[in-house]
């Protein structure tokens, strides 16, 4: 096929925001609010003119995001008489900020039930990546396509919307890499949680988020400039932790650990939390 009459084929699947939220409403998706508007504004554009999707990976891509919203954790609405909504549940107690995955998921199921894990489909303890994702912030897109105009978008923005998902969905325990590069929002909205950082050396960090993005993004791209995503990787990660070290002061209580603290000797770093986290020591294991 001609290349133009392909793109021409790959434009007919269209990436619009507008659609898209009109695709969830009519899946039954409650929209009062829509603090994300932008966010999924401008990962459309990005999906559109930078991402190279094919004409599978464009209609793909539509799904995925209307079912962001259709699953979304809702907004709390005023009652019938008129009177405020109730509150949300809470902000978390515990906040793990690391880019290791490995480390998060091993302090995660060491933690067992405590403090209220969050849990994927299946059951296994999971961190935040989806919630961030369902009000279109945070990295999810960034691991799965090239986005750079929604990169630098995210980039510059403060979302506070997407921690209000977090506390809308009543785990005590917050986990993420999106919580290391906003840890001065991690303070501010959640001043008495108690965050353990995992120090983990950046470039083993860079390879494992390149190669995982790039196993991705050849699913949805036909045409993928790998280089490109190692720069973007290597940026991103050194981004985050040149942002937590600025604010990491800012945090009243922060424990600092190591990778090897948080996958060899976990049960030393759980008793430590256990010491620190009021009351994680109540909780069933």
């Amino acid at each position: 096929m001609h290349p133009r009459l392909r793109r021409l084929g790959e434009r007919a699947i269209p990436l619009d925001d507008h659609e898209i939220v009109t695709r969830a409403i009519q899946r039954g998706a409650l929209i009062d609010d829509t603090p994300w508007a932008e966010g999924l504004h401008e990962l459309c554009r990005s999906l559109d003119l930078d991402a190279q999707l094919d004409v599978r990976a464009r209609r793909h891509a539509r799904t995925f995001l209307t079912e962001l919203l259709v699953h979304a954790p809702t907004p709390a609405r005023p009652t019938t008489t008129g009177a405020a909504a109730p509150p949300s549940p809470g902000a978390p107690s515990l906040v793990i900020a690391s880019f290791d995955d490995a480390a998060v998921q091993s302090v995660l199921a060491a933690l067992g039930d405590r403090l209220g894990v969050r849990r994927d489909p299946a059951g296994a303890p999971c961190d935040d990546r989806l919630v961030f994702a369902s009000q279109f912030a945070g990295f999810e897109f960034e691991r799965t396509w090239h986005v750079p105009r929604y990169s630098e978008w995210y980039d510059a923005c403060r979302p506070t919307w997407a921690f209000d998902a977090v506390e809308r969905s009543g785990h005590q325990v917050a986990a993420g890499a999106e919580y290391l590069e906003h840890l001065d929002l991690v303070h501010e909205r959640w001043p008495n949680a108690v965050v353990v950082m995992v120090r983990t050396p950046q470039e083993p960090i860079v390879e494992r988020a390149a190669r995982a993005a790039i196993e991705q993004r050849r699913v949805h791209t036909p045409d993928l400039d790998e280089a490109k995503v190692w720069r973007y990787w290597r940026w991103r990660v050194e981004r985050a932790h040149e942002r937590a070290d600025a604010t990491a002061s800012t945090v009243a209580a922060v424990i600092e650990c190591t990778a090897p603290d948080a996958t060899e000797r976990t049960a030393a770093l759980i008793d430590q939390l256990i010491a620190t986290v009021p009351g994680l020591d109540a909780q069933p294991s």
